[in-house]
């Protein structure tokens, strides 16, 4: 397991509870392997809330999960801009459950594998939430660069 999957699993049960991990940095994967449309990308760009919507839904579809978490995001050192800085993170959750949402955080500026261990513990956080039923578009207004 890479870094970012260590650092979702919990402890020794990662087999239990991880079922399954990837990076998907190129677009044309996103739209093969979880289904992202083409036009998403084109009209949103990959790190918008559209986006980890579409890879969450298609995480759920390919694995049979109960919960599926996606994150697309910016961790640096380049790539940002105005609109979307390093530090912006889009997550997207699905379950059998419940409706799928999305939610973007903007995160304070760290080193590349900050942000990346920041943007974990924030999917774990707001997984945790989605779970419980908390309105996670009003919870994440209230957060202002983590």
């Amino acid at each position: 397991l890479d870094k970012d999957a260590d650092v979702m699993s919990f402890e020794n049960q990662t087999a239990d509870t991880l079922v399954i991990s990837g990076f998907s940095y190129d677009n044309e994967a996103k739209v093969r392997l979880l289904g992202v449309k083409r036009q998403t990308l084109e009209e949103f760009g990959a790190v918008s809330e559209q986006t980890a919507l579409e890879m969450a839904c298609g995480i759920s579809q390919v694995s049979d999960t109960d919960v599926s978490v996606s994150l697309t995001g910016l961790a640096g050192p380049g790539g940002g801009s105005e609109e979307k800085p390093v530090g912006t993170i889009c997550i997207g959750l699905a379950s059998k459950f419940k409706e799928p949402v999305a939610l973007t955080v903007k995160v304070s500026s760290l080193s590349r594998d900050g942000l990346r261990r920041r943007f974990s513990a924030l999917a774990l956080i707001l997984v945790r939430l989605y779970l419980e039923n908390v309105n996670l578009v009003d919870t994440v207004k209230t957060w202002v660069y983590i």
